[in-house]
């Protein structure tokens, strides 16, 4: 297995951003107050999961910086 060219720079990829913040959103989810989870209908969860990976794979597929 190798490395990607860019490998040092992963963290300034918005689509390394994007699933960080849904590893994110998914480690806190139990913590969240059942009154702030209320402000987001349940059925609401699958299509916010899917619309956020596809922003990730969007995400990745656009030129983000030039290597230097």
């Amino acid at each position: 297995m190798k490395l990607i060219d860019n490998a040092p720079h992963l963290w300034k990829m918005w689509s390394v951003r994007i699933m960080a913040a849904m590893a994110l959103g998914a480690s806190v989810w139990d913590q969240i107050p059942p009154d702030v989870k209320s402000l987001i209908p349940q059925n609401w969860l699958p299509y916010i999961v899917s619309g956020a990976s596809v922003l990730g794979i969007i995400a990745r597929a656009i030129k983000q910086f030039d290597k230097k």
